[in-house]
């Protein structure tokens, strides 16, 4: 059924784009909300096709579907049945890779929180109709975020640690049919400090680089109460040993095997790029960070008593930094380790969807441009609900359905899928967009 249809031009371009918020009968299920933003990515665009995954409710042990978009086309299948027991606060979110030599489609999940890494393969390249269990690798594993590869062997992050607690971050190297993997603890959390919990920041990396950036957000439980404050970036070598991190200015490294771990007093030293122990930076979720050859740009909130989003522009080599306030005072105050502001790149500008009050006591969520520079903010008169959410629960937070790489669905000017806002509920039926347009600046 389509809710809201708005049919535009693009500009500079003779495409037209098709706009039209739709249900899809899948229910109980988590897209935006929980701890999904700590699994990316979860929605990639292949081929001329869309493949996103979602994954159920707790009393439902999380079990994990996949959904393909080809044109007008939506199709549906499970992939697993989830844990082997309920999960307290649905933890296990997925992660998809698909092998873009041969279009296999591997959907990776953790056996539990604080667990091994299960992965399924799809029998047959671009096929979502059936999967079969692969097996399991990694040990004490929180979250995922895919780093490195485009074929069976591929780099992610996690949070795992084997030396103090399992709060650290670590790396991890695998091929996915054979399971061999090589896993390498970084970070090494002091359990007799405030900071007593490290998350992960995967970014989406586009261009040339001979690096691989990520960031790692420490939450500290003072002064007011569980929240996410001090944020750290770290570089390596692209294609490495993943044993030699350093800092964004490049002005320190430390090579994490043959050394010792790095520690929090070391990453607040060294490391740290955004926050303080009293300023909440709330950089923990997916979409949150671009690398674009090595410039990154990181959404983050620059004023937290007034809800004011920023992105703060590095460049690899220097320790200046850039911050753009994005113009808006309407953003939500979403709970604190999720986000009302994500960012995606399509090749020729940056494209945010920002969760607002919509001015009558509700929320919505539209869609806004910007050139690289930020010169140029634009609201694309889009929304991706029909009409406003009045009563969000915690674990909702914005709209993010954009395909991770948005830049090569927009150069195919084929249609791609879009993921719109569950009913004011963290979990709820699937609703998407089937669209081309480019979001041009």
């Amino acid at each position: 059924m389509g809710l809201f249809k708005k049919s535009i031009k693009t500009s500079g371009s003779s495409r037209i784009a098709d706009f039209t918020v739709s249900d899809l009968s899948i229910t109980d299920v988590w897209m935006t909300g929980s701890f999904r933003a700590l699994a990316k990515p979860s929605m990639l665009w292949y081929n001329g096709s869309t493949y996103s995954l979602y994954y159920k409710e707790k009393e439902y042990n999380n079990a994990v579907g996949i959904i393909k978009q080809t044109g007008n086309t939506l199709i549906n299948y499970a992939v697993n049945t989830g844990t082997a027991t309920p999960e307290p606060i649905n933890h296990p979110a997925p992660m998809l890779h698909i092998n873009r030599t041969t279009g296999y489609i591997y959907v990776l999940q953790n056996k539990f929180h604080i667990d091994k890494i299960k992965v399924w393969k799809s029998d047959s390249p671009e096929d979502i109709s059936s999967f079969s269990y692969v097996g399991e690798f990694g040990s004490g594993c929180s979250y995922l975020g895919h780093l490195e590869g485009d074929e069976s062997d591929i780099v992610i992050l996690t949070r795992a640690g084997t030396i103090s607690v399992d709060f650290s971050i670590s790396i991890i190297s695998v091929n996915l049919d054979t399971l061999v993997y090589n896993q390498t603890q970084i970070t090494d959390v002091e359990s007799n400090i405030a900071d007593v919990r490290q998350y992960l920041l995967v970014p989406y990396q586009y261009g040339t680089s001979s690096r691989t950036y990520f960031g790692i957000t420490n939450r500290n439980e003072e002064p007011t109460g569980t929240g996410y404050y001090k944020f750290s970036l770290m570089a390596t070598e692209k294609g490495g040993a993943w044993q030699e991190f350093s800092n964004i200015a490049n002005t320190y490294s430390k090579n994490v095997v043959t050394g010792s771990l790095i520690t929090d007093n070391e990453l607040e030293t060294n490391y740290q790029a955004i926050g303080t122990d009293s300023d909440r930076t709330t950089i923990i979720s997916e979409g949150k960070m671009i690398v674009l050859n090595d410039d990154i740009y990181v959404v983050f909130v620059i004023d937290d008593d007034n809800d004011l989003w920023g992105i703060r522009k590095f460049t690899y080599g220097s320790a200046s930094y850039t911050d753009f306030l994005i113009p808006l005072t309407t953003i939500v105050r979403s709970p604190i380790w999720y986000g009302s502001v994500y960012m995606r790149y399509n090749g020729e500008n940056f494209v945010y969807t920002i969760w607002e009050h919509d001015g009558v006591g509700g929320y919505i969520t539209k869609i806004y441009t910007s050139n690289l520079d930020f010169s140029d903010f634009k609201d694309t008169g889009y929304n991706t609900q029909a009409t406003s959410i009045s009563e969000p629960d915690q674990g909702t937070g914005c709209f993010y359905g954009m395909p991770t790489n948005l830049h090569e669905a927009v150069a195919s000017e084929e249609s791609y899928l879009l993921i719109g806002k569950e009913e004011g509920t963290a979990r709820g039926n699937f609703k998407y967009v089937i669209t081309n347009e480019a979001f041009n600046s």
